[in-house]
């Protein structure tokens, strides 16, 4: 054992587990790593085996060890790289990290100064993309939930334009026209709802299909699945 051993012991006496994680685990945002939310990234590796030893040691909880990993997926989302200097993005291949933020039409990345720069399968859903980004399978939608409870792609003017998920409204037959969004917020979202509804009614078809037929009712009554 080093005298760096024993002194990182002596630390973890007075630490909380939130302290030692934080102490122990690389940081993303001084190393620049914008690949952590790729699972085969180094630092997300490293990360991992940290974590691990941790609480196989003991020295961390498994609620903290699995808050510890859900934070570290959650990558860079509704976190302003503004500040960042332009040279770190120039040039660089970042794969699989989330940018997503909050709000339609947000800056995220340095507005000038990027040259170079590639961003290949990531979300980058309500960011701004300067010049000297170029995106590659990525998310870019500027979207903002609605009066329905639901995403929707908006324009500039954040007026909504299609649902971010048409596949959704087209399951339950509901209308994509912008102009039948509810004027005032649903309690829920209209998908939930209609979801809801083809349940019951399914339920309601299935007993009156099995109630019309004698066969199959004395069958359910026998295998005692009749409640």
């Amino acid at each position: 054992m080093t005298i760096s051993d024993i002194w990182t012991w002596i630390l973890d006496l007075f630490r909380s587990e939130k302290q030692i994680i934080e102490s122990r685990l690389e940081e993303v945002p001084l190393n620049f790593n914008f690949n952590n939310y790729d699972p085969h990234s180094p630092v997300i590796q490293h990360n991992k085996k940290v974590l691990k030893d941790l609480l196989l040691a003991k020295k961390i909880s498994y609620k903290n060890y699995s808050e510890a990993c859900t934070a570290m997926k959650r990558g860079w989302k509704n976190k302003s790289l503004l500040d960042i200097p332009p040279e770190e993005f120039s040039g660089k291949t970042i794969t699989g990290s989330n940018f997503s933020q909050r709000e339609p039409y947000t800056k995220t990345f340095p507005e000038k100064g990027i040259v170079g720069c590639t961003l290949v399968r990531c979300n980058c859903i309500n960011c701004i993309i300067p010049a000297g980004i170029t995106l590659v399978s990525c998310r870019n939608e500027q979207i903002k939930t609605k009066n329905d409870g639901e995403p929707w792609v908006v324009d500039t003017q954040l007026k909504p334009m299609r649902p971010l998920v048409a596949e959704r409204y087209d399951r339950y037959g509901l209308s994509k026209d912008p102009k039948n969004i509810p004027l005032q917020p649903l309690p829920q979202s209209v998908i939930i709802t209609a979801a809801e509804a083809k349940v019951k009614q399914d339920r309601k078809d299935m007993l009156i299909d099995v109630v019309s037929d004698p066969i199959k009712l004395q069958n359910i009554i026998d295998k005692g699945e009749l409640i």
